[in-house]
């Protein structure tokens, strides 16, 4: 509550993580059951469409390596054995920070002109 003046709504994924890593334990367990489920929905997309890369953006890509060193290894965990290691390199942070999408946006609208 200290890091939002009381406004538990106003926390971000980026201030979670640090809770959870200052050993909160509520923000720890939202952020397994959130990173469970996001390594999985990875790892689904990597072994059915064999893409090269996942790029990770938004708020989520604000929490920076020790996040992304931590979704790398529940995909590790999640994937068969001979590929664990590749498939979980292939997830990275998005580097366009948070103007990423309307780069986006602006690239597909000039494609499509």
């Amino acid at each position: 509550m200290a890091l939002t003046g009381g406004r538990a709504e106003a926390l971000t994924a980026t201030q979670i993580w640090q809770l959870a890593c200052a050993g909160d334990g509520v923000a720890r367990d939202l952020m397994d059951i959130a990173m469970m489920a996001l390594a999985y929905a990875t790892l689904f997309l990597l072994l059915t469409l064999d893409v090269e890369r996942v790029i990770i953006g938004g708020a989520l890509a604000q929490c920076g390596d020790s996040w992304l060193a931590a979704l790398r290894d529940q995909i590790a965990l999640s994937a068969p054995p001979a590929r664990a290691a590749d498939l979980a390199n292939r997830v990275v942070l998005d580097e366009l920070g948070p103007a990423a999408i309307l780069r986006g946006t602006g690239a597909i609208a000039q494609m499509a002109i």
